[in-house]
């Protein structure tokens, strides 16, 4: 888009932009979530659903938009659109991350919990198809279209976005460093606090990602970090939401089972959390690798004798604590927040 150089680019300008772009890739979705046609487009749905919002709410200051699109309304939608698509989640790690890690016998007692899984996504699916149907919905996004045909800006609209970046930024990163789930050092009486920061995360990356075209590379690190930290923590809730399942399979307790693997984890976990930055790992990806080879040896040396029946049960709530440790190692990684250069001063 090109912009003369006596007319900068406004906030409003930039912000109706976003939101056009938001808006076209729903319209292109309508119809394949509306049809069934796979699990992906409704995750592009809800991914894109969920920025929408985020950008009416942060440039909410810049703009004069239709009483319809208020963050309740999109609130609604994001929820019901959520739903199924954590239910396609939860059945994918189930019968691709766990069931192939236990025994036939447990795997049988289990298929009642998957035959669950897809009962609750069939309801959840037809809850999305009347929210894509509903008059609220279809008068919510006509009117948002006929608002990025003649948009109305604030005044702050229409001053000069470059002039107003440390502002957009700033809301950004301040309140997610602050936020209590970075100082947690065990899970146990946590998960409430670990799910909120993951939701801060996701909210922080996707205003930086919404001011990328502006900062250029300063703020690419940063994303990068915040988006593997909401993954990891992604991980986590799930498991979180299948453990109750998982765990009436286990025939012991995983260090009387396999005591090694119990030793391996816990190791990692503690070098995860440690508190001089020498001794945690240098990055995710080098958990992740140590992750990697305790998954291909089940937690043992190299070369020993493949577990039996309770081991491979116990395996798969040892898979679990990996990733608790990985999500602690996303968390321990805490990037630092760019701060955009302030504005050239204008010649008086």
């Amino acid at each position: 888009m090109f912009v003369p150089a006596s007319h900068p680019l406004s906030n409003g300008r930039f912000a109706r932009d976003l939101l056009q772009g938001q808006v076209a890739k729903l319209v292109q979705l309508q119809t394949p979530v509306s049809e069934g046609k796979g699990v992906e487009p409704l995750h592009q749905m809800r991914v894109t659903m969920r920025r929408l919002r985020t950008t009416v709410l942060q440039f909410e200051p810049a703009l004069q938009l239709p009483s319809a699109i208020n963050d309740q309304r999109l609130a609604k939608w994001v929820r019901r659109l959520g739903l199924a698509r954590d239910l396609d989640v939860l059945r994918e790690r189930l019968e691709e991350g766990f069931l192939p890690q236990l025994p036939e016998a447990e795997v049988k007692a289990l298929r009642p919990v998957l035959k669950q899984l897809r009962r609750e996504r069939q309801l959840a699916y037809g809850h999305v198809v009347e929210v894509l149907q509903s008059r609220s919905y279809l008068e919510g996004l006509a009117q948002l279209q006929l608002w990025l045909k003649q948009p109305q800006y604030t005044l702050l609209g229409d001053q000069p976005v470059r002039e107003w970046l440390i502002e957009w930024q700033g809301p950004c990163l301040a309140s997610v460093f602050l936020h209590p789930g970075w100082q947690v050092s065990s899970a146990e009486g946590e998960v409430e606090v670990l799910h909120e920061l993951r939701r801060q995360i996701k909210q922080a990356r996707y205003r930086l990602e919404n001011l990328a075209a502006l900062e250029g590379v300063q703020t690419a690190a940063c994303i990068d970090s915040l988006k593997q930290g909401q993954e990891l923590l992604g991980e986590f809730n799930d498991l979180q939401v299948l453990q109750c399942a998982i765990n009436d399979q286990v025939p012991g307790r995983l260090e009387e089972v396999l005591p090694q693997l119990d030793l391996r984890v816990d190791a990692l976990v503690e070098r995860c959390l440690s508190p001089d930055p020498a001794g945690r790992p240098a990055s995710a990806s080098e958990v992740l690798v140590e992750l990697e080879a305790l998954c291909a040896t089940n937690g043992k040396p190299v070369g020993a004798a493949a577990p039996g029946k309770e081991g491979r049960t116990a395996w798969g709530m040892g898979a679990g604590l990996l990733v608790l440790a990985a999500v602690f190692a996303g968390v321990a990684f805490r990037p630092s927040p760019a701060v955009a250069p302030p504005p050239a001063p204008v010649a008086q």
